[in-house]
């Protein structure tokens, strides 16, 4: 015999609801829920309070019969805002961000962990910069190429940092025109909290101009948000010859 119920609801006597089953089968449960055992659920579920596994290994099994293997949805509201799966017959696990509608990290089936969205930036020279400024305050190196920019905060030569954290940067200076005459060059990675400067004295290499030279500098910069990093050159003396080549770039990423 097949009989119609309606909803059902489980009531403290202060009236306070703690579980509700609809006419459709769904169980809605209003507060913390304990499961103590095995809690097998085949159709949609709505939890308002905590769900806590309390046995003595607990474990959360979300098994599914196509190929995407289970998957956990974080929202806020109707707002859907992370998405923790298994993807596809190649079983990769992959956290999606619906905010930038990307992923934010993917470990693959052999292990092999990526973040796509992962702040990093590569620029360099659009064309030659000659004749730089001999003295003075130095002159800024213009790189108007950019060769990647993940997160898009690279522009007008200069990188700002999105968040507060650690950032490996790297700057190579591919020099034409070295003048012998000056007393040395001082090629800076300039952050907003303070400078990694490299001075090299171009004199000690004799009393001959070279036609080319190449330097490099690296390190590990402690960035606030909205911090800026670009590179600068400074010539102490000599002859206002030197030029900045296309093969300089300035590269950078957020460790974490």
């Amino acid at each position: 015999m097949t009989s119609t119920i309606g909803v059902k609801k489980i009531i403290y006597p202060n009236g306070t609801n703690i579980a509700t089953l609809d006419s459709s089968g769904s169980v809605a449960f209003a507060g913390a829920s304990t499961v103590g055992g095995t809690l097998g659920v085949t159709g949609a579920s709505t939890f308002n309070g905590n769900m806590e596994l309390s046995a003595t290994s607990p474990v959360l099994t979300l098994t599914a019969t196509n190929t995407n293997q289970g998957s956990i949805l974080f929202k806020e509201g109707s707002t859907q805002k992370f998405n923790v799966s298994v993807v596809g017959s190649s079983d990769v696990f992959q956290i999606y961000n619906y905010n930038t509608s990307s992923q934010s990290m993917v470990i693959d089936a052999s292990g092999r962990v990526t973040k796509p969205s992962q702040v990093a930036f590569m620029a360099q020279p659009t064309s030659t910069q000659s004749n730089l400024a001999v003295a003075g305050s130095g002159v800024n190196i213009d790189l108007g190429t950019e060769r990647f920019d993940i997160g898009g905060n690279f522009a007008s030569s200069t990188f700002t940092a999105p968040v507060t954290g650690k950032y490996a940067l790297h700057a190579l200076f591919y020099m034409n025109a070295v003048d012998s005459a000056t007393t040395y060059y001082e090629f800076t990675i300039k952050t907003s909290n303070r400078n990694y400067g490299l001075v090299v004295y171009v004199g000690a290499g004799g009393s001959t101009d070279h036609a080319y030279a190449t330097w490099s500098s690296s390190v590990v910069a402690d960035m606030d948000a909205s911090d800026t990093a670009y590179l600068h050159f400074y010539q102490a003396g000599g002859t206002q010859q030197t030029d900045v080549s296309t093969g300089t770039y300035f590269m950078g990423y957020l460790l974490g």
